[in-house]
């Protein structure tokens, strides 16, 4: 089924009744006050703290513009997050997320979340945002991406300045 997006506080969305809201790079504010859970449970990479369980979660869809480094926050957020991504524009029915992150921001509060993997051009990511074990709350929600330029040696130069090797079935 389709999963559950943000929500004006005292109205409740289960995941029947709204589809994933899409976000580009830059700034999306947030508010999961309200919202129900309806993701799969239990996911091992969010294991941490005695949970691996995301709560009160609301969906976003993005798809990079170009081949590159994502990094995904909720680090201004007023309250305990997590994030979880998928990979596809499908619903997950299972504890399937390729990343996973609660408390990365670090200080001065620590309990906000960041993730980061390397995307790929126009491909669908879900991304899962939600609170630690009940917690709700406001936040704004940061997705940037630093595209790679790939060089005809099979090389590339990331935005973090660095060279590393890729495969072959990796370059665009």
């Amino acid at each position: 089924g389709v999963r559950g997006v943000e929500v004006a506080p005292g109205e409740r969305v289960q995941a029947s009744d709204a589809t994933p809201r899409e976000v580009g790079d830059g700034a999306t504010l947030f508010s999961n006050l309200n919202a129900t859970t309806d993701g799969p449970d239990g996911d091992p990479l969010c294991d941490s703290h005695g949970s691996a369980d995301l709560t009160s979660d609301i969906w976003y869809l993005y798809a990079p513009e170009c081949d590159g480094r994502v990094t995904i926050d909720t680090c201004d957020a007023d309250f305990d997050t997590r994030i979880a991504v998928y990979d596809g524009g499908g619903c997950p029915s299972a504890p399937s997320s390729m990343v996973c992150n609660d408390d990365a921001c670090g200080l001065p509060n620590g309990w906000q979340s960041r993730v980061e993997f390397d995307g790929l051009e126009r491909q669908p990511y879900l991304i899962r945002v939600g609170g630690f074990n009940g917690t709700e709350g406001q936040g704004t929600l940061t997705v940037s991406t630093s595209c790679a330029t790939i060089f005809s040696d099979g090389f590339e130069l990331g935005g973090t300045g660095q060279w590393s090797s890729i495969r072959s079935e990796e370059r665009r």
